[in-house]
């Protein structure tokens, strides 16, 4: 959810309305009301909540030796607004880009933010990500019939064929498609050697330490050298020996 100071659904009902119990017996039904007072200066677009119940008892016989105890709960969705014709543009931005593997495979994961009071739907997306300041598609993917609530956040992950992205400095592109409206959107984000391992270290299947082909070649080279002075010194001691001779 998009930080704001304006009204949530909680706002606009008393602390004390807020919570209610009620007791049914089997089979029956009461009517719950919830008093919502809008603010006095109104307030912009739509509001979405919801009313969760929960049973707090449970009067069904317990079977002995029998693990399992039911519970129910449900969400019932609200939705307030104050002007339904009331066109508002969703503002949106890319608040946070990262490397992720949260699912236990390697991914790159885009937060989109609605800022705007509206939701929208029927969005057609593609996202895909390359190198700063290059248009080579590294990985890309693409996504349709989606929805965001109003002053919502939701993450896009694109998955990066079980490979971590090697270091480096790389952008995070989107383009969301709604009816007529149409959002670019980027960010920049860098992957270094601390996000590498912390990401290998959530793995499903974690990568190898590499060889460090720098290191076994300077030792290689050191080697040869330590050889060529070696036999260079034995060289120079069996001439000095058949001179004196």
């Amino acid at each position: 959810m998009v930080k704001t100071k304006a009204p949530l659904l909680p706002d606009l009902v008393s602390k004390e309305a807020r919570k209610q119990s009620l007791t049914l017996a089997p089979g029956a039904s009461k009517k719950v009301t919830f008093n919502v007072k809008i603010p006095q200066n109104g307030f912009k677009g739509t509001i979405l909540g919801s009313v969760y119940v929960k049973r707090t008892s449970n009067n069904e016989p317990q079977k002995k030796g029998f693990g399992i105890k039911n519970s129910f709960a449900m969400t019932v969705p609200i939705v307030v607004t104050q002007d339904f014709d009331q066109k508002i543009t969703p503002r949106l931005t890319l608040t946070k880009t990262k490397m992720d593997s949260s699912s236990g495979v390697p991914q790159v994961v885009g937060q989109i933010a609605n800022h705007e009071p509206t939701m929208f739907g029927q969005i057609k997306m593609h996202a895909w990500i390359t190198k700063k300041n290059q248009t080579k598609k590294i990985y890309q993917k693409n996504a349709e019939k989606l929805s965001m609530a109003p002053r919502s956040t939701f993450n896009y992950a694109i998955e990066t064929n079980n490979k971590i992205l090697p270091k480096g400095h790389y952008t995070y592109h989107v383009k969301m498609v709604s009816g007529k409206k149409t959002f670019n959107l980027k960010q920049h984000f860098t992957v270094d050697g601390a996000t590498r391992e912390q990401v290998n270290k959530t793995l499903i299947d974690p990568e190898k330490p590499g060889i460090n082909w720098w290191l076994w070649g300077s030792l290689g080279i050191l080697l040869l050298l330590v050889i060529a002075l070696v036999a260079y010194l034995i060289g120079r001691k069996r001439g000095v020996g058949e001179h004196d001779e």
